[in-house]
């Protein structure tokens, strides 16, 4: 059987090794924090030219940087900052290149993501703020992002990597237009808490369109501002035939017999069941748009 040697000589090597490991952690923690600075561009230029900032150096990824001009990543290689700022009036634009943040955001200028992606992966809680318009973002921190102001747009993925993004009392809309419709990447662990907005472009002509809500906890009245709810009680034209119908396959009888008009414009639409709506000419083409708690995951039909 082995035992452990506590002699005093060797008790005192071993509290000297582990004095000088401490030592030794308290000054990387110090050279860290000395190399990590702030830097602020000072010239409408490209990233990775060193007279672009305040340092006459290139934004290394423990940086904080602040964006006080008008600059564009290039297509060379993706970047990593902490905070990123851009101040009001000044402009980043990604360049065919994706953005990683590790720390906050803050955008009070303007933002030109070109179809590239920007990824929140800090290992410490992070935090969005002031309105943005994104093509894809992804959220990877284990910690948690949350928007803390502003209007968050997500033009094209939003990506659940990792980690909760945090919602509550904010606005994240996922964009609808002529040209695409932004969804939710649900592939991976992360998750939602709070409500989010969600629209739908809708053209063509006259007629009947099949839809169904994509988030719960809202009612038939959430498309009320978008076209002419009729037929309903409190909408705006209640004495008319009514343009919502859901089909309920237990009515017996023909098979027009399943189909039962909504009656009051705050009925629920509920998680996973389709609804046939009239919509009119007049309306269109218009942008469909509904508020609350996504409906990710597995859902019960």
């Amino acid at each position: 059987m082995s035992t452990l040697n506590l002699h005093p000589k060797n008790g005192g090597q071993l509290i000297a090794s582990l004095l000088k490991l401490i030592v030794l952690v308290v000054m990387l923690q110090i050279f860290h924090q000395a190399n990590a600075a702030t830097r602020t561009s000072i010239a409408d230029a490209d990233w990775d030219i060193t007279t672009t900032w305040d340092c006459t150096c290139i934004p290394a990824a423990t940086d904080d940087v602040v964006i006080a001009t008008n600059v564009t990543i290039p297509n060379d290689n993706n970047t990593t900052v902490n905070d990123l700022t851009i101040n009001a009036n000044d402009t980043l634009i990604l360049n065919d290149v994706d953005l990683i943040i590790t720390g906050n955001w803050s955008n009070s200028g303007e933002f030109t993501h070109n179809n590239k992606e920007v990824i929140f992966q800090g290992s410490s809680a992070q935090t969005l703020s002031d309105t943005t318009t994104f093509y894809d973002l992804t959220i990877d921190n284990s910690s948690g992002v949350s928007i803390s102001s502003g209007i968050q747009n997500v033009a094209g993925t939003l990506k659940l990597t990792a980690g909760v993004l945090t919602t509550t009392g904010q606005t994240l809309v996922l964009l609808s237009d002529s040209n695409a419709t932004a969804r939710i990447d649900g592939s991976g662990t992360g998750s939602i808490t709070g409500d989010i907005t969600i629209q739908r472009y809708v053209s063509g002509s006259e007629g009947w369109r099949f839809l169904s809500s994509p988030v719960s906890d809202t009612t038939i009245n959430a498309h009320g501002d978008d076209y002419d709810l009729t037929g309903l009680i409190g909408s705006s034209d209640s004495a008319a035939d009514p343009n919502v119908y859901y089909y309920d396959e237990t009515q017996t009888g023909g098979k027009d017999t399943g189909w039962v008009a909504l009656t009051n414009v705050t009925d629920t639409m509920e998680v996973g069941k389709g609804y046939i709506c009239y919509i009119w000419s007049e309306n269109l083409p218009l942008t469909l748009d509904v508020t609350g708690s996504p409906n990710c995951g597995n859902q019960s039909l």
